[in-house]
């Protein structure tokens, strides 16, 4: 599990800093003014939570791979897909329709990073799992 989350998580962040050059270079002078606010703000989450993906694949070789991890790291992936390629649509497109998925990806981060917590406050310490 923790290669697999590590290698996407590394992934996902390359593909941030080519979307944040992108925006930056390319975009700049096609993009209005909330179009730039949409795609800073897909780059910025898929950025932090790209690095979330990561933290999770390293916690896994601390702690333990869990079912609690694993679907932290596929609920945070899926949430970056949700969260960050509805905006990037949102910017790039017409389709205002998507808007109605974004939500859902930001409520996908809420709860990936709430089992990441769970996950590691259940690790068990010393071999033993708390009670």
């Amino acid at each position: 599990m923790a290669r697999y989350c590590i290698a996407a998580g590394a992934l996902l962040t390359m593909l941030a800093v080519v979307a944040g050059a992108l925006g930056a270079h390319a975009l700049q002078a096609i993009l209005d003014e909330q179009q730039r606010v949409w795609y800073e703000k897909a780059v910025f989450y898929q950025f932090i939570h790209s690095l979330g993906l990561i933290g999770i694949g390293c916690a896994s070789t601390i702690i333990g791979p869990s079912r609690t991890l694993l679907a932290s790291a596929v609920i945070m992936a899926l949430g970056i897909c949700a969260f960050s390629g509805t905006l990037y649509l949102l910017a790039v497109t017409s389709l205002r329709w998507v808007s109605v998925v974004t939500p859902v990806g930001g409520v996908a981060h809420i709860i990936a990073w709430l089992l990441f917590g769970a996950a590691a406050l259940r690790a068990p310490v010393n071999g033993t799992y708390p009670s």
